[in-house]
């Protein structure tokens, strides 16, 4: 196994571990609370993560960027990032603090947004710690601290339950188990010299300009939704909706955490001109994604009834049919990141800008006419029909600018969706003439796919990149 595949399958076990102990912690206060009290839990922490589209405005994309090209500054870069991040920190819980009390959410709610800024917001300071530890090649290192994190997390969670606390006592105790997290990524990084330079700062912040715009929409199309879900139906109906949400997304983040692991790669390939290696880091990372997209979004369709009713109880049981429509924008949102980050790559912030803003305008006018209507099933369509308008412009775009090797991608995809069927077929012939415990089928069939998908996955690619100059802009 490559050491490029090797890193991709520690870093997909690290975080399939991440998001199965976060999705736990999830469930521990759906069921703990109830669905009422969970929709309240929802619906602040829905407001929080769209205001965190401020805090993700390409603070470390423009690291990256920076530190591929001058890579004996990665240390001065780091710091003065964490600087920044810190500034925008308080100066934002100000805001926020301030613009709570003008929305007309009920108190409790209010009290929760405040109480949940510490570990839903101040996370992106470790995610900065992240970059560094990928940058330096520490994968392993990045994939464990990210298992601890959520390990604290589900025992703080677990133990708030189990004491019997309110909502507001688990935000506490949350706060309090990010804050330590946060100090054990400094105490890993100690090492590092933490030197301030407004000079530096000032290249962060020039340098971050087209990655905050860009950063900025793909937040506001994905998170603006939610929020005006927040004002259109009840808690009730947003305990739903995150219930199913949290599957499919957590899903998403184990998959895209393969492509933004390793964008320092792609950027160094792409401004290398180096395509010959840039289309077999492609390859190798579209095929790695298409295993899992493929697998968990059909697992996900089949089984969503089934796994609704295990995770959350009968209460939940309508949230089935959102989880299903979810699944299919997980299929199609797993493989769009990878090529947004080779026009980002590739310079060209502005164009990608462009499609972003159209994604956008796409967003809300889906919103204003789905979400009244069909309520939160509405928010799920809308998601995904940005999604596919957003997959389809990044890869015809991608390919026009660099003009990579479309057939191998092709071909992959091809040979996994055969598995796939395979695997399809084992889920239904053991759930309807065994009738088999949905688990049991899952199980089964994972195994199946899981041998499939490793021997694809171990074949060397036979396909011939000739080395050809990259377009240029």
């Amino acid at each position: 196994m490559s050491k490029l595949k090797l890193n991709m399958v520690t870093i997909m076990v690290s975080k399939i571990i991440t998001i199965s102990l976060s999705m736990l912690a999830g469930i521990l206060i759906a069921r703990g609370f109830g669905i009422e009290s969970y929709g309240k839990y929802a619906v602040a922490t829905i407001f929080l993560f769209f205001f965190y589209m401020v805090f993700d405005c390409g603070f470390d994309l423009s690291f990256i960027s920076l530190s591929s090209k001058k890579r004996e500054k990665t240390e001065i870069y780091f710091s003065n990032s964490i600087i920044l991040k810190v500034f925008v920190i308080a100066v934002s819980f100000l805001f926020i603090a301030a613009i709570v009390r003008l929305t007309n959410y009920p108190e409790d709610v209010q009290h929760l947004i405040l109480l949940l800024f510490v570990p839903i917001i101040l996370p992106v300071l470790n995610a900065t710690h992240l970059t560094y530890l990928q940058i330096q090649g520490k994968f392993l290192s990045m994939s464990l601290m990210n298992v601890y994190r959520a390990l604290l997390f589900l025992i703080t969670t677990l133990a708030v339950l189990k004491l019997g606390g309110t909502l507001f006592e688990l935000a506490i105790a949350q706060s309090i188990s990010t804050i330590v997290v946060t100090g054990t990524f400094f105490i890993i990084t100690r090492k590092c010299q933490f030197t301030f330079s407004l000079a530096i700062i000032r290249e962060l912040m020039k340098e971050q300009v087209p990655f905050a715009v860009s950063s900025f929409l793909t937040n506001l199309y994905l998170r603006a939704p939610l929020l005006y879900m927040t004002k259109a139906v009840v808690p009730v109906q947003i305990a739903l909706f995150d219930s199913s949400n949290k599957i499919t997304n957590s899903m998403q983040q184990g998959i895209s955490s393969i492509d933004s692991s390793l964008i320092p790669s792609l950027f160094a390939a792409v401004k290398k001109r180096d395509v010959n290696n840039l289309n077999m880091l492609i390859h190798e990372i579209f095929s790695f994604i298409t295993a899992i997209a493929l697998y968990s979004s059909s697992t996900i369709y089949i089984f969503s009834d089934d796994i609704i009713q295990f995770l959350y109880g009968s209460s939940f049981a309508p949230a089935a049919i959102i989880l299903r429509i979810l699944s299919i924008n997980l299929l199609i949102v797993s493989f769009a990141p990878l090529f947004g980050t080779l026009i980002v790559a590739k310079g060209l912030i502005k164009q990608k800008t462009v499609v972003q803003v159209i994604s956008l305008l796409i967003t809300v006018v889906s919103s204003l006419i789905l979400i009244p209507r069909f309520g939160v099933a509405g928010v799920a369509v809308t998601l995904t029909i940005s999604t596919v308008f957003l997959f389809v412009s990044y890869l015809i775009y991608a390919h026009m600018t660099i003009d990579f090797l479309l057939f191998p991608l092709v071909v992959s995809f091809f040979r996994f969706s055969i598995l796939l069927s395979i695997t399809v077929a084992c889920y239904y012939q053991l759930k309807t003439f065994t009738h088999a415990h949905f688990l049991i089928s899952m199980l089964i069939g994972s195994v199946v796919y899981l041998i499939g998908s490793l021997w694809l996955l171990s074949k060397k690619n036979t396909q011939s990149f000739p080395l050809k100059a990259v377009a240029n802009e």
